[in-house]
């Protein structure tokens, strides 16, 4: 009689891990492939002009020279090469994963209303991305 009852026991405890594993497989995350990226900015390096950071309290602005990034204003500060250019590779390429609103009309919902930061891309060509 034991041996029925550890045999019930065993298939509603497999019965129930079943269970969980597939809620906990059903609602997990997408894979990060899985999902669609949204491009904001893909701009080719070799188009850029400047790259200008605004601050509430600074301006940095970038530029290439022998293909690196040189902090050109302000001239007087010392800075990692490798951060410059972390920077700047980065603001040329954005994505989103998903759009919460489009054309919003108020965003303070979403903080937006006064940036901390502005990244303001300036191509070759006289075109202007603001980020």
């Amino acid at each position: 009689m034991k041996f029925y009852r550890n045999a019930i026991i065993l298939i509603v405890i497999v019965a129930l891990l079943g269970v969980a594993y597939y809620f906990v497989s059903k609602n997990a995350p997408k894979d990060e492939n899985d999902v669609e990226t949204i491009v904001i900015t893909d701009i080719e390096a070799d188009d850029i002009d400047t790259m200008t950071f605004k601050g509430p309290e600074y301006t940095f602005e970038m530029v290439v020279e022998d293909s690196k990034w040189v902090l050109k204003s302000p001239a007087d500060i010392i800075y990692d090469q490798s951060t410059v250019s972390t920077m700047c590779e980065v603001a040329r390429s954005v994505s989103a994963e998903r759009v919460v609103e489009e054309n919003a009309s108020d965003l303070s919902v979403y903080g937006l209303q006064k940036p901390a930061v502005t990244v303001e891309i300036k191509l070759r060509d006289g075109n202007v991305t603001i980020l």
